[in-house]
């Protein structure tokens, strides 16, 4: 599937509803779309100093860091929690100045820590990335035991087209990492990684799909077929790995934003959110 003709079909949707509020040719795409909230000025310190200056891309139509901040600032509201953007406190492996770079953390009264990454668009028009040869070096771990185990996960990353596997794998290794760094944070705790995505409508698909030759159709319901059960595929390979290396206290997640709107339904903005993000709700 093509970027650029997503975009199109949004940003059609988006003047049906009267979303839009504007042009802006500086940026890479041609819309601007309405944030929901406002950060906190630690927020907001978080997000410009975030990977990719997300406080930047935020108001970009195609942008998974406007689409995490608005629906985690929903989700803030709803729960009366507070919620960290742009997690980078620890690097996954040695010889190296690169944190990981999650998206979101929060911790719930219950003492569930989650840390989530986030995606919007970019499942259906890129490719699963590779991670550098340091990943497969396990003399880059930081640590002594299962080592054999991780670089076995990572070569796991060759099995996945579409899911983005290999990035889920950094960020596991680095609060795998952290857990072992301060153990005073985690005690007592139940730590949770998800990988949220935003789930294409069907109706989206049939707008995208016109004009399309059949061939090309098939091919493109294919990917989301694929891409689908590469989202189960990886839920258990993780949670598997967890299990056989004793990390007890933790589990991993994947799902859609569509699926999560009960948990910001009584956020005051929750329908702009869905409307926003064409979920078909009420649309």
């Amino acid at each position: 599937m093509n970027l650029n003709k997503i975009i199109s079909v949004l940003c059609e949707l988006y003047k049906e509803r009267s979303v839009l509020k504007g042009l802006t040719p500086v940026l890479p795409a041609p819309y601007v779309i309405h944030l929901l909230a406002e950060p906190t000025d630690k927020q907001r310190g978080q997000l410009e100093t975030g990977s990719g200056n997300p406080i930047a891309e935020m108001h970009q139509i195609n942008s998974s860091a406007g689409m995490a901040f608005n629906y985690y600032k929903l989700f803030e509201e709803a729960n009366g929690i507070s919620v960290d953007f742009e997690w980078k406190e620890s690097i996954p492996v040695t010889k190296s100045n690169a944190p990981a770079n999650i998206d979101v953390r929060y911790e719930t009264v219950d003492g569930v820590i989650t840390f989530v990454e986030c995606k919007y668009l970019e499942p259906y028009y890129s490719s699963c990335e590779r991670n550098s040869a340091a990943y497969f070096d396990k003399d880059r771990y930081p640590f002594s035991e299962h080592r054999d185990e991780w670089v076995e996960l990572m070569a796991k990353e060759k099995e996945f087209n579409y899911f983005n596997i290999a990035q889920i794998f950094r960020h596991l290794l680095a609060i795998y990492r952290h857990t072992l760094d301060h153990p005073e944070i985690y005690a007592g705790k139940k730590i949770v990684l998800k990988s949220v995505m935003w789930k294409m409508p069907d109706s989206f698909l049939e707008r995208y799909n016109q004009g399309e030759r059949t061939k090309r159709i098939e091919k493109n319901k294919d990917r989301l077929s694929v891409l689908f059960e590469e989202k189960i595929t990886a839920e258990s390979v993780i949670n598997e790995f967890a299990e056989k290396i004793g990390w007890g206290n933790f589990s991993f997640k994947s799902q859609y934003y569509n699926d999560m709107t009960d948990e910001i339904k009584s956020a005051a903005r929750y329908k702009d959110f869905v409307e926003q993000y064409y979920m078909g709700e009420i649309i």
